[in-house]
């Protein structure tokens, strides 16, 4: 009883740190994919005025907890179906995509990508978003890198869209 108590605690608290982290990261992976996308040219430059920028900032934080919930309650599914024997691929299969469309994200909202436009990317482009999962999936086998190596994914993300769709 206690291991599963245990068990349950730690996947619940992993989850809910991803969650904070996302909250608190997600203006600065937002900076950095427009950096990228404006640095390769795919992005036009428009000057930042203030109303602009809160506007952005307040949107992105929109974003960013409905996101969060959404992310909540799929991965409280997922670990829960790890539970069962043999799901357990389920929980990794849903943690990695979740990463994968977390690191994409950041590009679409600075493309102005609506959630139908989003989804229609990530279904077209299912291979790009396989193979963005499997690196991110590499990093959950040592504690920690994940959230190193997220600004990475975030880049990479930038630079691939870049060559896939017009921003």
């Amino acid at each position: 009883m206690f291991i599963t108590l245990l068990v349950l605690f730690t996947g619940l608290s992993f989850i809910l740190l991803y969650c904070l982290y996302i909250l608190l990261c997600a203006p600065f992976h937002s900076l950095l994919a427009e950096s990228v996308l404006k640095a390769s040219g795919r992005h036009e430059n428009q000057p930042m005025t203030f109303g602009r920028g809160l506007r952005r900032s307040l949107k992105m934080l929109g974003t960013s907890l409905l996101k969060v919930s959404a992310f909540l309650v799929i991965s409280l599914l997922a670990f829960l179906l790890s539970f069962i024997p043999g799901l357990q691929w389920v929980m990794i299969a849903t943690t990695a995509g979740i990463l994968a469309f977390d690191s994409m994200d950041y590009s679409f909202e600075v493309a102005g990508f609506g959630l139908r436009r989003r989804f229609q990317y990530f279904l077209r482009e299912k291979k790009q978003f396989l193979l963005l999962s499997l690196g991110m999936t590499l990093t959950l086998l040592i504690p920690g890198l994940t959230f190193l190596a997220l600004p990475g994914a975030v880049v990479g993300a930038a630079l691939e869209m870049k060559v896939k769709e017009k921003v």
